[in-house]
C-alpha cells in the first residue's frame, strides 16, 4: 500500500512520526516529503503527488491534517488536525527554526504577518463542497490530553468519523500501533476488495461497457452505490449487474430485445439447468420487464420452483438495493447466482 504521511509546522518529513510509520509498515511505501512553507505550493505539490504515485491513503498530524482533508479521492486519517495553523503562527513570527532535519538542508524559515494571511485565505477554503464520499473517506483521531490544537467542534460540524485517544498532541509509536495501525489495516482489506471487484467486472460479459479504472471502482466502494448514474451510466442492467458484482455474488448476464420472449425464455431454461447444482437463485428482470404473466412467466416460476427464489422487477437504480434485500431478508434461503435479465432495448 503506498501511504503519504504528511507533517505539522516547523517539523519535516524525516519526523519521528514518518520514521514510526517506516518501522511498523516495513511492507509498505511511505512516502513523507518536505512541506513548502508556502501553503499553495505545499498543497499543490500533494496534490500532485496523490495523482502521480496513486496514493492510497493519507495520514497528516496537526498542520498535515489541514492539508490531507484537502486532498479529495483518497481516504485520509487526521491525527490532532490543526485547521486553523495560521492562529497559532501569529504567535511565533520571526525566525523559527525546524524540529528535524529536512532534506533541502534547511533548518529555519521565517513567519511573516503575510505568510499567515495566506494561510488563513487557505483555511477560509476547508471542508467547503465536499461530496458524502469524501466524509465517508475522512476519520479523526483527537487526543485527550491535546492542550496545542483543539479542533474537534469544527470537524464534527463537516465530518462524522472520529475517536479519541490518551495521548497528547504529538504522535507517539504507541500510539500509533494502538490507534492508527488498526484504520491501515481496515483500509487495506477494503482495497483487496476493490482490487477483487476490478478483477471480477475485468472478466465479465460487460468489462468494456460497465467500468474497470480501479479509481472508479474505489469511489462506487466508498460511495457505498450511491450516485452510480452519476459514475457509471444510467442503465439499470448494467448497474445492477454491476452490483451484484461487487457483492461477490455470481451474475449471469442476458439482454433480449422486446418481443422475443421465446428466446428469453428458452435462455433463462438453459442458465437455470446450467447452474441447477448451486443454491436458489434470484431471478431480475429489468427495463420494460411487465407484465409477466402474459409471456409465460408465471407458469416458468411454478416449473422451476424448487430452485428458482423468485422473479423481482428492477426498472431503475432505486430498486437495486430493494434486490439486494431479498437475499438479507431471507438468509435461509441463500442466493448465491443472480440471473439479471434485460427485457428491452439496449441503453448506453
Amino acid at each position: 500500500m503506498k501511504i503519504l504521511y504528511i507533517h505539522g509546522l516547523s517539523s519535516s518529513g524525516n519526523s519521528g512520526t514518518a520514521e514510526h510509520l517506516r518501522r511498523l509498515l516495513p511492507n509498505d511505501t511511505i512516502f513523507s516529503p518536505d512541506l513548502p512553507i508556502e501553503p499553495m505550493v505545499a498543497l499543490e505539490m500533494l496534490k500532485r503527488l496523490v495523482k502521480e504515485e496513486k496514493i492510497n491513503l493519507v495520514i497528516g498530524t496537526s498542520m498535515g491534517g489541514m492539508f490531507a482533508q484537502k486532498l479529495q479521492g483518497t481516504y485520509k486519517i487526521l491525527v490532532n488536525p490543526s485547521l486553523h495553523v495560521s492562529r497559532s503562527m501569529r504567535c511565533k513570527l520571526g525566525i523559527n527554526r525546524f524540529f528535524s532535519e529536512r532534506q533541502d538542508g534547511i533548518s529555519e524559515y521565517e513567519i511573516t504577518p503575510e505568510l499567515c494571511d495566506r494561510y488563513e485565505e487557505l483555511e477560509q477554503t476547508q471542508c467547503m463542497a465536499y461530496s458524502g464520499e469524501e466524509r465517508d473517506n475522512t476519520i479523526a483521531l483527537f487526543g485527550i490530553g491535546d492542550d496545542t490544537v483543539n479542533c474537534r467542534e469544527e470537524y464534527c460540524e463537516h465530518y462524522t468519523k472520529y475517536f479519541s485517544f490518551p495521548g497528547r498532541h504529538r504522535l507517539t509509536e504507541d500510539v500509533i500501533r494502538k490507534y492508527v495501525l488498526p484504520i491501515i489495516e481496515q483500509q487495506r482489506i477494503i482495497l483487496n476488495e476493490v482490487a477483487a471487484i476490478q478483477s471480477r467486472i475485468a472478466t465479465s460479459p460487460l468489462s468494456c461497457e460497465i467500468i474497470s479504472d480501479k479509481d472508479v471502482i474505489e469511489r462506487i466502494y466508498y460511495s457505498k452505490f450511491r450516485d452510480l448514474e452519476k459514475m457509471v451510466c444510467s442503465d439499470p442492467l448494467k448497474l445492477c449487474y454491476l452490483r451484484m458484482l461487487c457483492d461477490n455474488y455470481t451474475a449471469i448476464y442476458a439482454r433480449v430485445e422486446d418481443g422475443n420472449h421465446e428466446t428469453l425464455l428458452h435462455k433463462l431454461e438453459t442458465e437455470l439447468i446450467k447452474n441447477s447444482d448451486r443454491c436458489r437463485y434470484l431471478l431480475v428482470s429489468t427495463q420494460h420487464a411487465t407484465n409477466f404473466g402474459q409471456i409465460g412467466y408465471e407458469k416458468f416460476l411454478q416449473t422451476y420452483s424448487n430452485f428458482l427464489f423468485g422473479i423481482v422487477g428492477c426498472s431503475n437504480t432505486e430498486k437495486i438495493e430493494h434486490v439486494i434485500s431479498y437475499d438479507n431478508a431471507f438468509p435461509e434461503n441463500t442466493i448465491e447466482t443472480f440471473i439479471i435479465i434485460g427485457i428491452g432495448k439496449h441503453q448506453s
